[in-house]
């Protein structure tokens, strides 16, 4: 009976609003979303069938061997504990530190008890080791050193303060020290183990110590949270190096202005470093957007369109220059800076994102590939854009990428050759797809976790330790499959050259012996396991080994000591939600009794073999032959072997502003109509060029000239084309090109960029020719102002005022004055930030008013002297759909909305001004019934129009949050039989107007729990509870300063609004049988699930790579310069991204996740992953 109305609940799901497993398909419409869900359950319904089956038939198959070195460990004492953190010490040990801790939704994620555990055996036996600590000690976190496994922090919730742990011999003992500042973040230096940073994040304070945490230093005040960096070994160009710490900081001396700078300094007493001249000469930076890599330094600048500046080896910045594009960029990815070029995601406020590769000096930018795949991914508090491409580890050059295709699809491309050329996947060969269409491709899973259908995808797989060796998830067609049961596995040898089928499904895996060992452990929802699948020839044959001989569990992960030189590997897991955390060490050496001997087992590969070449050398790598079936070993040294080339015409692509023609020639690129974004920038402007040569080029009377090409970066040819080469040509003679433009009246005025508005800071240049004249400015707008500027050179004069306006520029023959020539500018401040500010919840067929502020440089509001005209170009949509109710455009910055159905929808803004836009977005959730209880608010200062910016009111609407909760705290459970929580079904909205009216948001999801007459009394309950007023003070850490603000109730609420009835639902179109009907399925789908929970519960939980939270991108987020974690990173954890969606809100285990520490960045890799149960 339960399986039949298990299927029945199939086809009438489209019909009930509750959604069982809290799914988002935001990039389909309803139909698709319907079919995936009903792929879903039907896969349930067979693992639950399968389920029922006996183990012994599985335990009979002839496939399973049985003879895997297996050792069980669980964690007792730890059901209670909702995430564990597993630390693999580094190479050369056999430590393993596991650390399990509950973690309080209810107390704003407090970490109120822990155990660590550590082994001594790789996992065999695990030992407590909270007798080693003081019995009040909270352990939250730890950080090792990445060059000396031996040293480590551990931090403890002690108190109000914070304690600290320290061992200096892996664990052995452990050492407390109480410390003056909330600990949040260490950062332990690349080549001193002992010196560490440390970030206090409520104080905002940086702080070091030399002593591995002893005793500890303030450096500096108001120091952005994840902005400092040790200074980096050979490239500081300074012999005391090692003391350089670079960060970014609030200058509060300009209060209450955001302005961001930084600083480079010696530690400890933070004395100006050599560079900070640089930092001093660029000035204010975006906030969030320093960045130090390698031999580069990036930030953004405010008020700039084209915003990425770079010091290349520590010399002066440089703002980097993109071909093209005229569309303002928004955010930037840093994907890689070490193969001799850096490469670049750059996202749009037009929703496009392109990838560029830039020369050695980060300076210039080529377009390499429009329209790659992009998604939001979470960077500390904050979401940033991150490209969906991969640098394959071992291959200098190799990329593989998702691009966008016509039809929105998705399609992998892979490039050798450092972005120059990009091309399709080779069908794998092993695969058993029928009928492969004409248009087929491979298209793997790369870095984007979350399927567009809200499925986890595995990360893509290579390591450094094996080169060319590539692990990934895909299918065969005209787009990548996004539902898990369609996965399959696919690896290649060669780089990526040729692919083969290896596994069905979706699997975890992980390399060891030098990738001569892969281990692989399927993940299908609703089916824990207790099999492994191995392979000792690279995926051409598997067998299957128990690592457990008793139950079944979920995987969570699959660790490996650094390095992936040794045959151990740790796996870990949960049997069920209320079960211990289970590790088992697993030893693959009795699986491979042979030991590998050269040359018998060995061959010498060439990669990629494409061509002979790639980027001007031929790489030899030797490789463990396919069926050589032996153990490497530790010991083993890969040899290697590098040859450079001799330079052809591969080896060279069109320089930065040029664009290559019909016939591959590389032609001039000239400036586009209409352009904004090269206001000042002369490398477009040819005229200028010609007209006057620019004097610091010139040297000895010859000038260096491009040849129209550069050699593609990274590239190492040798003996170069000399017709590729730059050309050295006469210079000095200031002739007048022929070309320049002329006019027959005698004289005329030039302005020689391509736009009459300009933003802040920028350059207009202007001309005249054959005659003397006098300059005159006029300011056309209050206060008025005329003045006689000085000209830069005859016949030139370079524009730039200090305040933003209409100016009115006028030239005036001489020595009469009585003919003349004008242009009209506009000089204005570009929009730096748009945010939407909307009521979280409202009531469906309701109508509701969202506002947006404009920020500008600063964050001073962008008023209209400040930035001209502004247009407002508000839209909305159903999240799952891709239909767009559009308001026409406007110049008001609030705007009218409703929506007719209830569920998630997406609000838009688009805010232009003459010389930039920007885009907004935010969400809105759509429920039955919402009651508004208004706050009367007094201050203790008045508050004028102009403090009301996006950050204030930011600030102000969580003060009222917490401040509320505080009042409500002691009726937590006060409605819960009703459904109500008052935590959870209140919200708080603040509009950016004045005076400040916060609104109280009491909701309802469905009307039913509670009913829409229940929410009113609550709301009236709790508006009689707030009839006093509370108080909290906000502003700066200057007391002085600070305003003072109180709120009470108005001493009536609001009324649920009536919603408005449309013609089509003024009646129920639904008769009584069927929602008789409805009822009944529901009633029983409740039974079924009840029974089956008893059955099946100990193995119905979820992990987190079966669902991950849904995300969209929140367009108003900040700026952010985000860069790729490097290599060693990304082999510390093969597994689970740290920056996956993690949502730990949601319910159960389907918030079981994967995040990596912060402890260490050095060669080593130590390993360490972060898992969740809730």
């Amino acid at each position: 009976m339960c399986r039949l109305l298990f299927v029945a609940v199939v086809f009438f799901l489209p019909y009930i609003h509750g959604r069982v497993h809290h799914e988002r398909d935001f990039t389909k419409g309803e139909n698709n979303f319907v079919a995936s869900r009903q792929a879903e359950l039907e896969m349930k319904l067979d693992t639950i069938n399968r389920q029922r089956r006996s183990l012994q038939d599985s335990d009979q198959s002839a496939s399973t061997v049985n003879e895997l070195h297996a050792t069980q460990f669980d964690l007792k004492n730890g059901t209670s504990h909702n995430q564990a953190l597993i630390h693999w010490s580094g190479n050369n040990s056999n430590v393993i530190f596991v650390l399990t801790r509950k973690k309080e939704s209810s107390y704003m994620g407090k970490i109120t008890h822990s155990t660590l555990w550590r082994s001594t055996d790789y996992g065999e036996t695990y030992k407590q080791e909270n007798g080693k600590f003081d019995e009040t000690a909270v352990l939250n976190s730890y950080y090792t050193s990445p060059i000396d496994k031996d040293k480590a922090v551990f931090v403890d919730n002690f108190q109000s303060s914070t304690r600290i742990w320290v061992t200096s011999d892996e664990g052995v003992t452990y050492l407390p020290y109480t410390i003056d500042f909330s600990l949040h973040k260490i950062e332990f230096h690349p080549t001193e183990p002992e010196w560490l940073l440390g970030y206090d994040q409520f104080s905002k304070k940086l702080w070091v110590s030399q002593n591995l945490g002893r005793t500890w230093v303030a450096l500096h005040s108001h120091v952005t949270k994840d902005r400092f960096f040790w200074g980096v070994k050979d490239v500081e160009n300074d012999v005391k190096s090692k003391l350089i710490v670079h960060f970014e900081y609030r200058d509060i001396s300009v209060m209450p202005q955001r302005r961001f700078t930084v600083k480079a300094c010696y530690i400890p007493s933070c004395g100006d470093a050599p560079f900070q001249k640089q930092y001093d000469a660029l000035g204010r930076i975006d906030m969030e957007s320093l960045n130090v890599q390698d031999k580069y330094i990036f930030v953004q600048k405010p008020g700039a369109l084209q915003k990425l500046y770079v010091s290349y080896k520590r010399g002066p910045f440089v703002k980097s220059k993109f071909s093209g594009t005229a569309v303002e960029q928004s955010d930037f990815h840093i994907v890689s800076s070490d193969t001799g070029t850096v490469v670049v995601g750059v996202s749009h406020d037009d929703l496009a994102c392109h990838l560029y590769f830039s020369d050695e000096r980060g300076e210039k930018f080529l377009l390499s590939k429009p329209n790659v795949r992009y998604f939001p991914r979470k960077v500390g508090d904050d979401f940033a854009v991150s490209v969906d491409i991969y640098e394959v580890k071992g291959i200098k050059g190799t990329f593989i990428m998702n691009v966008v295709g016509p039809e929105k699809q998705n399609l992998t491309e892979i490039s050798w050759n450092n972005g120059r050329t990009w091309q399709g996947l080779s069908l794998p060969t092993h695969d058993d797809e029928d009928n492969v269409c004409a248009t087929c491709n491979l298209n793997l899973h790369i870095l984007m976790t979350q399927t567009p259908a809200g499925y986890y995808a595995p990360l893509m797989l290579s390591k450094e330790s094996v080169p060319g060796l590539i692990i990934a998830h895909g299918s065969v067609g005209t787009t990548v499959e996004d539902l898990p049961h369609r996965f399959k596995v696919y690896m290649s040898q060669d780089a990526g050259v040729n692919w083969y089928k290896v596994l069905d499904k979706r699997h975890l895996f992980n390399l060891a012996d030098h990738g001569a060992m892969i281990v692989g452990v399927q993940m299908m929802f609703l089916q824990p396991v207790r099999k492994l699948q191995f392979s000792n020839d690279f995926g051409r044959h598997w067998s299957s080994h128990y690592f457990s001989k008793k139950e079944t569990i979920n995987v969570d992960g699959l660790l490996t000591e650094p390095g992936e030189y040794t045959h151990h590997f740790t796996l870990f897991g949960h049997k069920n939600f209320h079960d211990n955390w289970k590790l088992y060490a697993l030893d693959f050496s009795s699986l491979v009794p042979n030991h590998c001997t050269y040359p018998v087992n060995y061959a010498n590969r060439t990669m990629p073999n494409v061509t002979s070449c790639v980027l001007g050398m031929k790489q030899t790598i030797e490789v463990l032959k396919e069926d050589a079936n032996c153990m490497v070993g530790r010991e083993y040294k890969r040899y290697t072997k590098l040859e450079k080339c001799d330079c052809t015409n591969a080896d060279y692509e069109c320089d930065y502003g040029y664009v290559a023609d019909a016939s591959d020639t590389c032609i001039r690129l000239h400036d586009q109509e209409g352009r904004i974004d090269n206001v000042g920038d002369y490398e477009y402007i040819s005229d200028y060029d010609l007209l006057h040569n620019r004097k610091d080029d010139c040297v000895g009377g010859y000038k260096n000239v491009t040849s129209g090409y550069r050699k593609v970066p990274g590239d190492n040819c040798v003996n170069e084309l000399e017709k590729m080469m730059v050309q050295k040509v006469a210079c000095g003679n200031g002739t007048v090109p022929s070309e320049v433009p002329t006019t027959t009246l005698g004289w005329s005025l030039i302005l020689l960029n391509s736009s009459t508005s300009a933003s802040m800071g920028s350059n207009l240049h202007f001309t005249v020719r054959k005659s003397k004249v006098l300059w005159t400015v006029k300011r056309l707008s209050p206060p008025d102002h005329t003045y006689t500027p000085a000209e830069t050179s005859e016949g030139l004069l370079i524009f730039t005022p200090e305040q933003p306006g209409p100016y009115l520029v006028k030239a005036s023959k001489l020595p009469t004055l009585m003919n003349s020539r004008s242009v009209q500018v506009n000089f204005w401040y570009p929009i730096e930030r748009v945010k939407i500010f909307r009521p979280p919840v409202v009531q469906v067929d309701t109508d509701y008013r969202v506002y947006s502020t404009v920020t500008i440089i600063d964050g001073l509001l962008g008023t209209s002297p400040l930035v001209g005209d502004l247009l407002y170009y508000w839209s909305s949509h159903q999240s799952n759909k891709d239909i767009f109710d559009r308001n026409a455009p406007s110049n008001q910055s609030n705007s009218a909305m409703g929506h007719p159905e209830i569920g998630q929808y997406t609000l838009e803004v688009k805010v232009k001004n003459d010389i930039s836009e920007k885009v907004a977005y935010e969400h809105v959730e759509v429920k039955k019934c919402v009651h508004v209880v208004e706050l009367k608010v007094n201050t203790s200062a008045i508050i004028n129009g102009t403090s009301i910016t996006g950050s204030w009111i930011t600030e102000i609407t969580r003060m009222f949050q917490s401040r509320v909760q505080n009042v409500f705290a002691n009726d937590v459970d006060k409605h819960a039989a009703m459904g109500f929580d008052v935590y959870n079904d209140t919200k708080i909205f603040v509009a950016p107007t004045l005076p400040i009216v916060p609104q109280l948001l009491f909701y309802s999801a469905d009307g039913i729990s509670p009913t829409c007459d229940q929410l009113q009394d609550i709301a009236t309950e709790y508006n009689q509870a707030l009839n006093d007023a509370f108080c909290f003070n906000i502003g700066t850490d200057d007391k002085q300063l600070q305003i003072k603000v109180c709120a009470e109730t108005q001493g009536h609420t609001a009324q649920i609004a009536v919603p408005k009835m449309h013609p089509a639902t003024t009646s129920s179109g639904m008769s009584g049988g069927i929602i008789a009907l409805i009822i009944m399925i529901i009633i029983a789908t409740v039974i079924c699930g009840v029974l089956m929970y008893r059955r099946y519960g100990s193995s119905h939980c979820s992990p987190a790579y079966f669902r991950v939270a849904s995300l969209a991108r929140n367009g108003s987020a900040r700026s952010h310069i985000v860069r790729t974690r490097g290599q060693v990173h990304d082999d510390r954890n093969p597994i689970v991204d740290e920056d996956e969606f993690i949502d730990e809100e949601l319910d159960g285990m389907e918030s079981i996740g994967g995040e990596l520490s912060n402890g260490g960045n050095g060669e080593n890799g130590l390993g360490t992953l972060e898992f969740r149960t809730g």
